[in-house]
């Protein structure tokens, strides 16, 4: 068993089979609601079909909808590509994921499979919303990426703190790739970003002032362009309207909402909070306990971000949980190698990995069922297109679960066809009205 949880092949095989799985996830999801918006110009409603066409659109973007200018580009830019292309793109997003985590999570030089299958199937099991942050194209550009980037971005803090002495310094082919990436990525979401730029600073202080460290430069660097970028998001005028109110009943509300959404991953919670007991009773390393300690922080951080938000639908909190599977996996890792804890430690992993399947199966088959029938829908609106039927009456789809990228979006109204996202397909499809019905 030890050779096999260490084995290359055997990890070699399992990257395999999930790049599969969820490259046919993401081929099975469909364009659906802000994707046939997006795949218009906001300056003047017509189609982009350039890479000039997003310049001109994300500036109309800035003054009507929101700041996330390069994550609304980046999802206009592949609505002009064939639909393969994000789905290979994206599947590889998705796998990046999991061995960041599983690096940061374990010691330098371990091997450890069973963690890789772990974080995995964490990430299948406790994200609120999987289809929309990891299988619809907006979704998936300004959330899944904003964890992927994020993830990266924190590698070399992480480095440079948990690693004894002088971490080697970044070469010149590095150097400039990670201060674009530092500031691609404060740029590229509200909550996720903020919650890096925090765990950074962190790490770059703990590694100062409690290890008496050498401040990198680079690092440095790396954290301010991170700021300025993140500041940019909110100099875009549509920015200001989507806050909440700032009254107390305002924010009491959104802290409501907030330690809601946390309830929704408690399961993570409970589980950080038993296996920080373990590690300390287990005389864990404490330079990795207050490493999953930051990454719990965090996860906070992404979360309570919120309370001045205007609203917190599901996939907003992907940051959050995959931030607080990670404070799991370096805190797991802390009692699977040594001391009498290990067998709590291999013991949730196996017990999370095998109950896995169960939901990976209805999961996939929500997947397939909710693409059957959205894909029926679209053959009927290209049919009516051609035989000139310019006014349509379409069955609503709702899906079963989370798994699904429709699932918690309004696949279409079924009040009025003068509304979005009705308009907005109807454009797409070259119609003049499309009516929802149940």
């Amino acid at each position: 068993m030890i050779r096999i949880n260490k084995s290359r092949k055997v990890l070699c095989a399992f990257y395999v089979a999930v790049f599969g799985f969820i490259f046919l996830c993401n081929t099975l999801t469909l364009k659906l609601v802000d994707d046939f918006s997006y795949s218009y110009s906001w300056a003047d409603g017509t189609r982009v079909t350039s890479i000039l066409d997003i310049f001109g659109s994300m500036a109309a973007h800035a003054q009507t909808m929101n700041g996330r200018l390069v994550a609304h580009g980046v999802v206009q830019f592949f609505l002009m590509l064939p639909d393969w292309i994000f789905d290979i793109v994206n599947t590889l997003m998705f796998i990046l994921a999991i061995p960041l985590i599983v690096h940061i999570g374990q010691e330098k030089g371990e091997r450890n499979n069973l963690l890789h299958i772990g974080a995995f199937c964490a990430m299948w099991v406790y994200e609120l919303a999987f289809g929309q942050v990891n299988l619809w194209l907006d979704g998936a550009c300004n959330y899944l990426w904003n964890v992927g980037l994020g993830m990266l971005f924190i590698i070399p803090y992480v480095d440079y703190y948990v690693f004894d002495g002088q971490t080697e310094k970044f070469s010149s082919l590095l150097s400039a790739p990670f201060l674009i990436l530092s500031f691609v990525m404060g740029c590229w979401g509200e909550s996720g970003s903020a919650a890096f730029i925090f765990m950074a600073a962190a790490l770059t202080a703990l590694g100062c002032i409690w290890q008496h460290k050498k401040l990198r430069p680079i690092h440095l660097a790396g954290i301010l362009l991170a700021v300025v970028g993140y500041i940019t998001i909110y100099l875009a005028p549509a920015q200001a309207g989507k806050g909440g109110s700032l009254s107390l009943s305002s924010l009491c509300f959104g802290l409501a909402y907030c330690l809601w959404r946390l309830s929704d991953m408690w399961t993570l919670v409970v589980a950080f909070a038993i296996l920080l007991i373990l590690n300390w009773r287990n005389g864990t390393d404490k330079k990795r306990i207050v490493l999953a300690l930051v990454f719990f922080l965090g996860a906070m951080c992404a979360n309570f971000l919120l309370i001045f938000a205007a609203s917190y639908p599901y996939r907003v909190a992907l940051s959050a949980t995959v931030l607080l599977i990670t404070a799991n996996v370096i805190l797991l890792n802390g009692i699977f190698n040594q001391g009498v804890y290990r067998a709590v430690a291999v013991s949730m992993l196996v017990l999370l990995v095998l109950t896995t399947p169960v939901q990976m199966f209805w999961g996939a088959l929500d997947i397939y069922q909710t693409y059957s029938s959205m894909k029926a829908n679209e053959e009927y609106l290209i049919q009516c297109a051609e035989d000139g039927v310019k006014d349509v009456v379409l069955p609503i789809v709702n899906p079963d679960t989370k798994y699904s990228a429709i699932w918690g979006l309004q696949y279409l109204s079924a009040e009025t066809a003068n509304t979005w996202p009705n308009d907005a397909m109807a454009k797409y499809f070259g119609l003049d009205s499309i009516l929802g019905k149940e």
